[in-house]
């Protein structure tokens, strides 16, 4: 099984719904077709495990990676964009890396943005950090995969 993420029912304070499918045929998925929902969970401000603060309008989940098994736990772990996050001045943007239990609920998170998380670069306002996430491998050959983030509003884009 593998875990996909999808907009599905978002409320006013922006959660996700975590759905879990099925992806392939074994002998014990006989009962469920390839593809078909097997459960689902949502993630959002104090549901799903997730112990993280968001506000209205914060845009969480507007973007989402899976990033592969980033704390070794064995359950691959999900990058959430909240590009209208006010860490560090307004509409900065955030990252939110969502380390995730077997049972498709939250078992801890780190925030990325302009006051948390260690990141370095600069974040202007309504840059919209976050906006957009790719998951593109391992592309410093660190072993750890990585993350590219989209800062749309930036001038340097």
């Amino acid at each position: 099984m593998s875990s996909l993420s999808t907009p599905v029912a978002r409320s006013a304070l922006t959660s996700w719904v975590v759905a879990t499918m099925l992806l392939a045929t074994s002998a014990s998925s006989a009962q469920m077709d390839p593809g078909a929902v097997a459960d689902v969970i949502e993630i959002g401000a104090g549901v799903g495990g997730f112990g993280g603060s968001l506000e209205p309008g914060d845009g969480f989940g507007a973007a989402v990676a899976t990033l592969g098994d980033l704390n070794g736990d064995g359950t691959v772990d999900i990058a959430f964009g909240a590009p209208g996050d006010d860490d560090g001045g307004p509409q900065f943007g955030a990252v939110w890396i969502l380390f995730m239990a077997p049972d498709g609920t939250v078992a801890g998170e780190q925030k990325i943005s302009a006051s948390a998380g260690g990141f370095g670069g600069s974040l202007i306002n309504n840059g919209a950090f976050g906006d957009a996430l790719g998951a593109p491998g391992d592309i410093d050959g660190d072993g750890i995969d990585d993350l590219v983030v989209g800062n749309p509003r930036d001038a340097a884009g």
